[in-house]
């Protein structure tokens, strides 16, 4: 097929707009950014957005959710609260850049502790499998960055292969 759907599992494709901590218009214009020591410009355009809990009705199952939004994560996560809280069963797959995070107006340890709220699990994604989420592995620098996996009911799994290896880099 080619389209990385599956005919058991189905995805939601979100068209003509994008998911924020709130709906709202963004607005357009430009927009510059530093990453690591280059300055870029972009040229920005006005887009829809929503939030995941005003995208999904409430009740609405959801299984998976994959997040990676170049350091907006909190924001998304935010406006996904409910659909979280409703979907007992629910995973998520979610970038953690904390230079991006930042340039975004936030902190990592914001994303960890909202994930905690909502009482998931949290494991780093690495080249060598997964393990469990540590601080003292996260870095602040532009080119390090890790995929979270979060879900509920890990705790107390015996370490996974893998798992004293330290979070893959960029």
């Amino acid at each position: 097929m080619g389209t990385g759907y599956s005919p058991k599992y189905s995805a939601t494709p979100l068209r003509d707009r994008t998911i924020g901590g709130h709906p709202k218009s963004a607005m357009g214009g430009w927009n510059a950014r530093v990453f690591g020591s280059h300055l870029r410009f972009a040229q920005t355009l006005s887009i829809r957005s929503t939030t995941l809990d005003d995208y999904f009705k409430s009740g609405e199952r959801v299984d998976f959710i994959k997040m990676d939004v170049q350091g907006y994560e909190l924001h998304a996560l935010r406006g996904a609260r409910r659909v979280v809280r409703e979907n007992p069963h629910i995973k998520l797959l979610l970038e953690l850049w904390p230079y991006g995070l930042k340039q975004a107006g936030a902190e990592w340890k914001e994303i960890i502790e909202l994930l905690r709220d909502l009482s998931m699990d949290l494991m780093f994604v690495t080249t060598k499998g997964v393990m469990p989420f540590d601080a003292r592995n996260v870095r602040s620098d532009a080119a390090w960055y890790v995929n979270l996996f979060a879900s509920r009911g890990r705790r107390g799994n015996p370490r996974l292969p893998g798992s004293r290896a330290e979070p893959s880099t960029g």
